[in-house]
């Protein structure tokens, strides 16, 4: 009897300091819900969706004090790392923005200190496969023990980025000749090469990045990252995204265990919706229709009593990118809410996301559920804190204030007399202090 209380005790403690550490990792670990991450000058950005379904880069942490080059997602331990551009040690970057240097790694076999600037790559079983420019070679190094080994890099071009799909255990790699490569992890060998048409050649024009999502979707970027398209490999011809994307600089990374939030189901590439002349003009684009047969436009007042209010057919079974739309005029200036339904010859049903609109013409950026600016002005959405008091503060990254109102609410929405013109280019959080509630708000001011 004795003997089984200790073991029960002992096992209760056990499950109890496994559920404290697993909390306590939470909190450093990335969670992997967006799928694509980027270095923007010298900072991290997720790929996000706004409430009118358009795309963007949206920055998650501050900027970093150390120049990082090559950026990697390990699903071993969910940490982020990359690599110290003048030190050449390796950085492993948590969630609350900390940065942890591993030391430089050294050679397995010599022990010879890594010298080079490694510019892009990504991890596989704790192995952080990045390339070099200089040499033209592909550094191997093992996070667990810091080490590196080498091999050659692609035959007779440029690498200029690189990802890994979790579905065919292959490196991949949209080079500066247009062509798509993929390497063995075991080998280190290249098998195989495909010509993308349609994508411009040359250094100038080279292809960015490049993710792998989920369900094995390549996804890329090219003209200094501006444009984002899926490649498909079926007809080797890409789908372009119509959002367009801010400059990038820097490398990227996909964290497989989750889709892309630009894609809303499997048979669509984008849904948004624009306001023009008091009409919600909505857009979405098919690709890999096979079995479509209709799309369900639902609206609803509220995000949760849905009614359909037109159907659109499927262009049917084929690989093309179809453009579909349709127009809703709106009455007064309340915000409704849209989604598709999509139905297949099986009888089979999927949703979309939901995307948001409201009437007000004059905002033209949407930064983040909440906010927005109007006329170089910041509003503020407050769904629900009518009557309360509210304290605002904006901050900068370094915590310095640069507005501050208090207020009672007596609408949904609120100006700012804070002019964002006057404002230095950079991330500001917004500060909301209800009476029984904390929020955050971002939005980052471009030069």
């Amino acid at each position: 009897m004795l003997n089984f209380k200790l073991t029960l005790v002992f096992y209760l403690f056990f499950y109890i300091s496994s559920f404290a550490q697993n909390s306590i990792d939470n909190q450093y670990r990335f969670n992997c819900e967006p799928a694509f991450y980027q270095l923007i000058n010298n900072q991290l950005h997720e790929l996000s969706v706004n409430l009118n379904g358009k795309i963007g880069w949206k920055p998650i942490l501050s900027t970093f004090q150390l120049r990082m080059t090559a950026l990697g997602y390990n699903n071993g331990d969910g940490f982020l790392y990359s690599f110290d551009s003048l030190s050449h040690e390796l950085i492993r970057i948590y969630k609350s923005g900390a940065l942890q240097s591993l030391g430089i790694p050294v050679h397995e076999t010599n022990g010879d200190k890594l010298k080079v600037q490694l510019v892009f790559g990504e991890i596989f079983n704790s192995v952080f496969v990045a390339y070099s420019p200089l040499d033209k070679l592909l550094y191997w190094i093992d996070i667990t023990t810091n080490t590196y080994t080498t091999s050659p890099s692609l035959p007779d071009t440029e690498m200029v980025n690189l990802s890994y799909s979790h579905t065919d255990n292959l490196f991949w790699s949209v080079a500066e000749n247009s062509t798509l490569y993929s390497i063995s992890p075991q080998s280190k060998n290249v098998l195989r090469e495909m010509p993308v048409r349609g994508l411009p050649s040359g250094k100038f024009n080279a292809t960015g990045n490049l993710w792998i999502s989920k369900d094995n979707r390549f996804f890329a970027s090219r003209k200094n990252g501006v444009y984002l398209y899926e490649l498909n490999r079926e007809t080797e011809v890409p789908y372009n995204f119509k959002s367009v994307l801010i400059p990038t600089d820097g490398d990227a990374t996909s964290c497989s265990g989750a889709f892309p939030p630009a894609l809303i189901e499997g048979n669509l590439l984008e849904f948004y919706t624009d306001i023009y002349k008091g009409a919600s003009m909505l857009k979405w684009t098919g690709v890999h229709e096979l079995n479509n047969e209709l799309f369900h436009v639902e609206e609803s007042p509220d995000n949760l009593n849905w009614k359909t209010i037109s159907v659109k057919p499927s262009a049917g079974n084929n690989l093309n990118q179809n453009p579909y739309g349709a127009q809703f005029s709106m009455k007064g200036e309340e915000a409704k809410y849209f989604r598709l339904r999509k139905t297949d010859n099986l009888n089979a049903e999927s949703y979309s996301r939901t995307v948001g609109v409201n009437l007000s013409e004059n905002i033209h950026l949407l930064l983040s559920p909440q906010l927005g600016i109007k006329n170089k002005g910041l509003l503020l959405f407050l769904s629900g804190f009518r009557d309360q008091n509210l304290f605002i503060k904006m901050k900068d990254v370094s915590g310095e204030v640069h507005y501050r109102k208090s207020q009672k609410i007596q609408s949904d929405e609120i100006s700012l007399s804070c002019n964002t013109v006057d404002l230095h280019p950079g991330f500001y959080f917004m500060e909301i202090i209800s009476e029984d509630s904390v929020l955050y708000e971002w939005f980052y001011i471009m030069k």
